[in-house]
């Protein structure tokens, strides 16, 4: 093997990158004439040399920056605000084909109705949905909401014979006809189909063993419900 000469350095004039670069080549190259008995040596040469590239940039050779870049360049994150209205969009969907819930109020304040109707809105997203009806549609409710301390909903109700065979939520009433339930002040407006859906659960409708009331109204109670016909929470 020949002897080869150790890299000298001036310590004043130190060497480029590229002259140690064509220094390191010619090292190289001497082992890859080495005999083939030392196929390894020369092996670890070559690739050694290959690796070397003057003219590359200092960051990153060969394929290591594709490999480095491949995870960012496959499929971006899908944004949560972009998510989310997606899965609105299919709530909304599933909300309107479901029936809505038909509701008939009677007796509340300007307040009250606004957050009625705030709740009314929001649910149309949801299920089940809300709708309010019209007085003159007492026929298609499902549920009724009275306000027991409101006169002039009270004398409505006496005029109302369907309100018997309805379920009928009585804001501050008490002692309620079969099927009918009372709620009290302050009305839970944001959770209002939870109400709903309990007065369903105990309407005319519903078998008396299942809603736990009585199967029949007390004897010589032939009117209407009023204050003092309302419904009991449970």
């Amino acid at each position: 093997m020949t002897q080869r000469k150790p890299l000298e350095c001036d310590d004043d004039f130190p060497l480029t990158i590229a002259e140690a670069s064509e220094s390191l080549r010619g090292e190289l190259d001497e082992i890859a004439e080495l005999p083939p008995a030392s196929g390894a040596a020369n092996s670890s040469a070559a690739a050694t040399r290959a690796s070397v590239q003057p003219d590359a940039p200092p960051k990153f050779r060969g394929s290591s920056a594709a490999a480095l870049d491949a995870p960012a360049a496959k499929s971006k994150p899908v944004p949560l605000r972009a998510e989310a209205r997606t899965l609105g969009a299919a709530a909304a969907a599933a909300a309107s084909e479901t029936p809505p819930l038909r509701l008939v109020v009677r007796g509340f304040s300007a307040v009250e109705r606004s957050l009625l109707d705030s709740t009314v809105k929001h649910s149309q997203r949801r299920t089940p949905r809300l709708k309010l009806l019209a007085d003159s549609q007492l026929q298609d409710a499902d549920v009724v909401m009275i306000n027991s301390l409101d006169a002039r909903a009270m004398d409505w109700a006496r005029r109302q014979p369907v309100l018997a065979s309805k379920a009928v939520i009585w804001v501050d009433g008490s002692n309620p006809a079969p099927g009918h339930i009372v709620s009290r002040r302050p009305v839970q407006w944001p959770i209002l189909p939870v109400l709903l859906a309990r007065a369903l659960a105990q309407g005319p409708g519903t078998p008396a063993e299942q809603r736990g009331a009585p199967s029949a109204k007390p004897a010589g109670n032939d009117s209407p419900p009023c204050p003092n016909h309302s419904i009991q929470g449970a």
